[in-house]
C-alpha cells in the first residue's frame, strides 16, 4: 500500500510521537504489514460476506484523530449496564477516568495501555496478533492505534466479579469519528476471571476497528462477552486472538445488537494440550444492516477440545453471515471440534449466510458441524394467536425462545438483563 494511501486511512502525523517500545512495535508492524500487502477484498474467503469496499470508504473519509470529549457516566451506564467489579472507559480512544471505576481487585492489574509506559509488565504487553494472523485492519488497528486497556490476572487469583472494559465513541458536531481501540488481556497460570468488553456510543454514525488480544496460561480460565450495540448507522470491525495454554479452558460469547455493518472476528488457537473453548454468538440485523462473524479455532495441541454455537436472527432486507473453521493440525490426536449455526429469517427480502470451513489433516478427530435456515414456524403462531396473543407479541415469544438458548446463561445477571432490553430495542426498529 502506497504511502498516500496509508495516510489516507490513518491521517497525517498519527505515528510521530515517542512512544512506550510496546507501541512504538505495534505501529511499526502495522506499517511493514500494510507497506506489503493490500487491504482485503471480497474476494478474500474469510471476507466474502462483509462489504470491504464500503468500510475502507468510509474509513478514508472519516479518517482523523477524535479528540477526547467528555460524557456523564449516567450516559455509559445507560449504554453499557451497570455491574459489580471495576470499569475501565474509553471515549473516543482516549482513557476517560471520570467515568473509569478502578476498584482495586486482588490479583487483577487493571490500566489502560497508556500508562504502561514505567509498569513492571510494559515489555510484555501485546496488543496486536502475531504477524502471520495480521489483516489489513488489525495491523491498521496497530499503526493508529488509539488508547486501550490492559488486564493482568496474576497466577492463581480469581476474582468473583467481573471486569468490564467499555469503548465510547461520541460525534464530534455531527462529524463521524474513528477510533481503533486495543485491548491486552493476560490471564495467568490457574487465574479464573470473567471479562466484558463493550462497544457503544452516543448516536451518530462512528467507524470502530478494535483488536483484542488474549492470553490464557496453563490451567487458566476466562469468560470473556463481547458486546456490540453501537447505533443503527454504525461501521465495525472487530478482531479478537484468543491463545491457549496447555489445559487452559476459555468461554466467549460475541453479541453483535447494532451497526450498518458488524464484523467479528475470533480468531483462537488451541496451542496446548488438553485446551478447550467453547465460542457463541448472536446477531440480529435488521432493515439494510449486514452482520458477519468470522470464526477460527486451530487445533495445535493433543487432547483438544472445541464447541462453536452461533445464532442469527435477521429481518428486514439485512443480511446475516457465519463462517466457522476449524483446524486440526497433522500429528495431533484425540481432537473434538463441534459446530453449528442456526439462523431465523424474519422476511421474504431477509438473508442467511452460513459456511463450516474445516480442515482436518489428522486422523484421531471427532468433528461435526451443522446449519439450518428458516422462518419462524406457522403452527407455533398459530397456537399462541388462537390463545389470544397478538401477532407481534407472538413473534416476540418465538424469536426470545430461539434466542435465549446464547443469552440465558450469561452472567451476571445485570448483563443478562441489559441484553435483553438492548435486543429488544434493536427488534423494534425492524420489520413488524
Amino acid at each position: 500500500m502506497s504511502d498516500l494511501a496509508l495516510e489516507a486511512l490513518v491521517g497525517p502525523g498519527k505515528a510521530d510521537h515517542t512512544e512506550p517500545p510496546w507501541r512504538a512495535q505495534a505501529r511499526t508492524l502495522g506499517a511493514t504489514w500494510l507497506a506489503e500487502h493490500p487491504m482485503p477484498t471480497r474476494r478474500d474467503e474469510s471476507w466474502r460476506y462483509t462489504p470491504v469496499d464500503q468500510v475502507i470508504s468510509a474509513i478514508a473519509d472519516v479518517a482523523r484523530p477524535a479528540s477526547t470529549v467528555d460524557v456523564t457516566s449516567d450516559a455509559i451506564d445507560a449504554l453499557v449496564g451497570v455491574h459489580d467489579g471495576p470499569r475501565l472507559v474509553f471515549v473516543n480512544g482516549g482513557f476517560h477516568p471520570g467515568s473509569s471505576q478502578l476498584t482495586p481487585l486482588d490479583g487483577v492489574d487493571l490500566a489502560p495501555l497508556s500508562s504502561m509506559t514505567e509498569h513492571p509488565d510494559a515489555d510484555a504487553v501485546q496488543c496486536t496478533p502475531e504477524p502471520d494472523r495480521l489483516n489489513g485492519f488489525t495491523a491498521l488497528n496497530g499503526l493508529a492505534g488509539d488508547d486501550g486497556a490492559s488486564v493482568r490476572v496474576r497466577a492463581g487469583a480469581a476474582p468473583t466479579v467481573s471486569v468490564h472494559l467499555v469503548h465510547v465513541s461520541v460525534p464530534e458536531a455531527d462529524q463521524p469519528i474513528i477510533t481503533h481501540p486495543a485491548s491486552a488481556i493476560v490471564i495467568e497460570a490457574g487465574a479464573h476471571a470473567s471479562i466484558i468488553e463493550s462497544y457503544v456510543a452516543v448516536g451518530g454514525a462512528p467507524l470502530t476497528n478494535a483488536s483484542t488480544v488474549i492470553d490464557v496460561a496453563d490451567h487458566g480460565q476466562l469468560t470473556y462477552h463481547r458486546v456490540q450495540t453501537e447505533p443503527a448507522e454504525a461501521v465495525h470491525i472487530g478482531y479478537v486472538r484468543i491463545r491457549l495454554a496447555a489445559h487452559a479452558r476459555a468461554h466467549a460469547r460475541s453479541l453483535s445488537i447494532g451497526a450498518r455493518i458488524s464484523r467479528v472476528e475470533l480468531d483462537v488457537s488451541a496451542d496446548g494440550d488438553h485446551a478447550s473453548i467453547d465460542v457463541e454468538g448472536l446477531y440480529v440485523p435488521n432493515d439494510r444492516q449486514q452482520h458477519d462473524h468470522v470464526i477460527t479455532i486451530d487445533h495445535i495441541g493433543s487432547h483438544t477440545r472445541s464447541n462453536q454455537r452461533f445464532k442469527g436472527v435477521v429481518d428486514g432486507h439485512a443480511r446475516g453471515a457465519f463462517t466457522g473453521k476449524i483446524v486440526v493440525r497433522p500429528g495431533t490426536t484425540d481432537t473434538e471440534a463441534h459446530q453449528a449455526n442456526d439462523s431465523l429469517v424474519l422476511t421474504p427480502h431477509a438473508q442467511s449466510d452460513t459456511r463450516p470451513w474445516l480442515e482436518i489433516l489428522a486422523d484421531d478427530v471427532r468433528c461435526t458441524h451443522g446449519a439450518t435456515i428458516g422462518r419462524l414456524d406457522d403452527q407455533s403462531l398459530f397456537y399462541l394467536r388462537s390463545r389470544g396473543i397478538p401477532l407481534a407479541e407472538a413473534r416476540r415469544i418465538l424469536i426470545d425462545a430461539f434466542s435465549s438458548s446464547i443469552t440465558e446463561a450469561i452472567e451476571p445477571e445485570s448483563l443478562r438483563s441489559h441484553l435483553s432490553e438492548q435486543i429488544t430495542k434493536a427488534r423494534a426498529q425492524g420489520s413488524p
